[in-house]
C-alpha cells in the first residue's frame, strides 16, 4: 500500500516524456467521452509500478472516481528449484462518496434506452501488464449504478474487456471472467430480481441490447444492456450470492474477448445505496524455456469487498 501510495499521481502530473502513460490517459478520457462523460485530465489517477513477476517491466493502473488501488498480489510456481510468475493481481477499495451522474448516451457497453431509471454513478478502471510480446496485456473494466427514484430498485451493470499482447507467435486466451456481487458484509441489498445473460452463447455475433428491469408494484423502470455473445461465453454467477458474472473458458487466439453482464436487485430500503465488489480474471498462454514449452500468465482484478 505505501508503495502503491507513492507512486500515485493525478494524470496532469505525468512528465511529457512518458509518451506512453500519456497514451494511456489519452485513451482513457476517449473511452469516458465516448459514454458522455467529460472528464478532465487531473480527475484520472495513475499509478507506474514495478511489475514484480518481470524485471525492469512496470504495470500501469489508471482509474476514475470511486475506486482507488489497496494493494498487488503475485503469484508463482517452484519446479525443480526454479521459481516461475504465473500470476499477478490488483486489488482496489471503494473510495468515492456517491452522487447523482445524468445519463449519457451510447457508448461501449454502457447501460442505453433508460425507461424510469437514472445513472446514480459509474466509472472505469484500466490495467496494463508489460509482456515478452510487441504489445501489452490490457484489462477494461467498469460498472455501473441504476437506480429508480423513490423506489428501493437499483440495477448493476458490469462489463469488461481483456485485450492480450500481439507476439511474433500465436498464444491463447485460455480464460475471461467477470463477476459482480454486493459488497461483503453488507446488508443493503435483500435480493438479486432478474440478471443477464441467461443462456451460453455458441456463435460471435454482432452486440445484442438484452432490456432487464422490474414491472411490479411501484416499480417499472429498466434499461437497456448491451452484450456481447461468443463462443463459450457462458453466465456464471450465483443467486445465492446475488452474483452475476459471465465467463469465457476455452481456447482462442482472437485478440480481444468481452465481457458484459447485468443484474436487477431490491435494496432494504428507500434511502440506502448498494455498493457491489467487482472481480476480473484472464489467463493467456506465455512461453518460457527453450523449447518452445507454454505456461499460463493469469491475472485478476477485483474490490476489497469481494
Amino acid at each position: 500500500m505505501k508503495a502503491l501510495e507513492k507512486a500515485t499521481l493525478r494524470a496532469n502530473k505525468i512528465e511529457l516524456k512518458n509518451t506512453k502513460l500519456q497514451g494511456r490517459v489519452r485513451g482513457h478520457l476517449d473511452k469516458l467521452a465516448r459514454a458522455g462523460r467529460l472528464t478532465d485530465t487531473a480527475e484520472v489517477q495513475v499509478a507506474a509500478v514495478p511489475d514484480p513477476n518481470r524485471a525492469g517491466a512496470e504495470v500501469h493502473l489508471l482509474w476514475d472516481e470511486g475506486k482507488a488501488p489497496h494493494k498487488l498480489t503475485v503469484a508463482k510456481v517452484t519446479e525443480d528449484k526454479e521459481e516461475t510468475p504465473v500470476g499477478f493481481g490488483s486489488i482496489f477499495l471503494d473510495t468515492a462518496t456517491d452522487e447523482k451522474i445524468a445519463p449519457a448516451g451510447n457508448g461501449y457497453d454502457y447501460g442505453t434506452a433508460p425507461k424510469n431509471m437514472y445513472r446514480y454513478k459509474y466509472g472505469c478502471i484500466e490495467q496494463y501488464w508489460e509482456s515478452t510480446g510487441v504489445s501489452d496485456h490490457y484489462l477494461w473494466s467498469c460498472w455501473e449504478k441504476w437506480a429508480e427514484s423513490g423506489t428501493r430498485h437499483w440495477i448493476y451493470n458490469r462489463f469488461g474487456r481483456f485485450h492480450r499482447a500481439n507476439y511474433s507467435w500465436i498464444p491463447y486466451t485460455r480464460e475471461f471472467t467477470i463477476r459482480s456481487r454486493p459488497w461483503a458484509g453488507s446488508d443493503a441489498i435483500t435480493s438479486l430480481n432478474q440478471a443477464t445473460p441467461t443462456a451460453s452463447a455458441t456463435t460471435c455475433e454482432a452486440t445484442q441490447t438484452v432490456t432487464i428491469g422490474a414491472s411490479a408494484a411501484g416499480v417499472s423502470g429498466q434499461i437497456g444492456i448491451p452484450l456481447h455473445r461468443c463462443d463459450s461465453t457462458n453466465p456464471v454467477g450465483t443467486w445465492g450470492r446475488k452474483e452475476i458474472g459471465v465467463q469465457f473458458l476455452g481456447k482462442t487466439s482472437k485478440v480481444v474477448l468481452y465481457g458484459d453482464a447485468a443484474g436487477d436487485y431490491t435494496a432494504k430500503d428507500k434511502t440506502v445505496v448498494p455498493t457491489w465488489a467487482d472481480y476480473t480474471w484472464a489467463a493467456v498462454d506465455r512461453k518460457y524455456g527453450d523449447l518452445n514449452l507454454t505456461t499460463l500468465d493469469e491475472f485478476v482484478r477485483k474490490d476489497s469487498g469481494w
